[in-house]
């Protein structure tokens, strides 16, 4: 090859990404790099000669997922921008692509319908990391979201707010709801009803959107309220507005809804806007590709399952009710978020305000909320701040004295007991794409 054309080739490698080690690299830029090797490394030769050493050193990672959320591309490409990869990506729809790849690692995120995909993917002897558990007998690490922990934030969220009727919605008859959703509930003595349209026949025809619209509207109206719904994304949670909508009943006054989503976008733009657990995808991504990098430079992983934990539980306009009977403690609740923000509020005064005794409230508060009205009060004082922090650019001095807490040092003592982390590092949390922050506990 003459050396005029050394620029076009090397600009083709780039464009095509060809980029595992200069053994992999066509015999005839192979040539080129032993030609340049004596080349001055100033003149044009020796420079060329660098940047397809580069070329040749940068690892190459394939993403071959039967489906990506954006968080997760996302937080893959933010490490392999850091890590200098090149990424590839196909789609189950293409699998003939995997046959001729080279490369050095691969992210996946497989699943059993997608037969042919999955097979090709076992068969390239590259390092793997998988970010699903639908294949079982993959033997591969994997880095999963902690659904678990998303399950018992929902659960603390609802069961903090006096519910004591829960349902999850789902497409899907092999859909098992998180552990961490189900033992809270079951602990509080209530059950959870399963709404899963394949229970129908949903291959009849004719049957299509709109009829499991009416069908999740008639399930609804059975069962009791005010109702608790979790819902495993926001556009199935969308579509349960709309059947409340059909139905005639009211979000939250009725119907009470939290999605699991990483799409704060989506959920700020539903009908209702939807209360929501990040499973952070994003961070998962980014923790699969940093396990991949390890692997690659020959370390053996140490964990075989690692689960990253969720964001922070957002509460908006969906799930922002009461569902307490009691009308000495819903009174009392009215008044002490009425208040929040004055420094002295006292368990007296809100009893006085409720026509109750300190402890005759008291115990309706642990009968139908779980905890006393000194810990609903220090609860709601948290659950506000948190939601400054996170909305808005007040100072930490700021929110303290929106909440009601004396200082600075009052908000600082109480988020990190709660979170274990100060303001100022669970502000940063929302504004660092893929940070995994700790849920305030209830």
């Amino acid at each position: 090859m003459h050396p005029r054309h050394i620029s076009s080739c090397a600009a083709l490698i780039g464009m095509a990404a060809t980029t595992m080690s200069i053994a992999r690299l066509p015999l005839a830029i192979q040539a080129l790099l032993r030609h340049d090797e004596r080349a001055d490394l100033d003149s044009p030769s020796g420079r060329r000669h660098m940047a397809l050493r580069r070329l040749a050193a940068r690892r190459r990672v394939m993403l071959a997922a039967v489906w990506l959320e954006h968080a997760h591309l996302w937080g893959i490409a933010r490490y392999a921008r850091k890590a200098d990869w090149v990424l590839d990506s196909v789609r189950p729809e293409e699998p003939q692509r995997l046959v001729a790849w080279q490369g050095d690692g691969i992210i996946c995120q497989l699943h059993p319908s997608a037969r042919r995909f999955v097979e090709l993917v076992r068969r390239l002897d590259v390092p793997k990391v998988e970010m699903a558990d639908y294949v079982s007998d993959m033997d591969v690490p994997r880095v999963m979201p902690d659904y678990d922990a998303c399950g018992r934030r929902v659960a603390e969220h609802f069961l903090s707010r006096g519910f004591q009727h829960f349902a999850v919605v789902h497409p899907w008859r092999t859909y098992s709801p998180p552990v961490g959703l189900l033992e809270p509930i079951a602990q509080a003595g209530r059950r959870i009803a399963r709404l899963a349209w394949a229970e129908r026949s949903v291959r009849r025809a004719g049957y299509g959107p709109m009829d499991r619209r009416r069908w999740l509207a008639d399930r609804l109206l059975d069962l009791p309220r005010p109702l608790a719904v979790l819902v495993p994304d926001h556009t199935l949670a969308v579509e349960l507005l709309d059947s409340c909508a059909d139905a005639g009943l009211l979000v939250p006054e009725h119907v009470a809804v939290a999605a699991l989503s990483d799409d704060d976008l989506m959920c700020e733009l539903a009908p209702v806007p939807l209360s929501s657990i990040a499973p952070n995808y994003e961070q998962q991504a980014h923790e699969a590709a940093r396990l991949l990098d390890r692997m690659m430079r020959g370390e053996a992983p140490e964990e075989r399952l690692i689960r990253v934990a969720p964001r922070p539980f957002v509460t908006r306009r969906s799930s922002d009710s009461l569902a307490v009977r009691h009308p000495g403690v819903a009174l009392a609740l009215q008044f002490i978020r009425e208040n929040l923000h004055r420094q002295g509020l006292w368990v007296p005064e809100v009893a006085a305000a409720a026509a109750r005794s300190r402890r005759g409230l008291d115990r309706a508060f642990r009968q139908h909320l779980g905890r006393s009205v000194a810990e609903e009060i220090r609860r709601l004082r948290l659950e506000e701040a948190v939601e400054l922090l996170r909305t808005t650019q007040l100072p930490v001095g700021g929110v303290a004295d929106a909440c009601g807490y004396g200082d600075a040092k009052q908000l600082r003592r109480a988020l990190r007991a709660a979170t274990g982390q100060t303001p100022g590092e669970y502000r940063r949390g929302f504004a660092e794409p893929g940070r995994s922050l700790s849920p305030p506990r209830a």
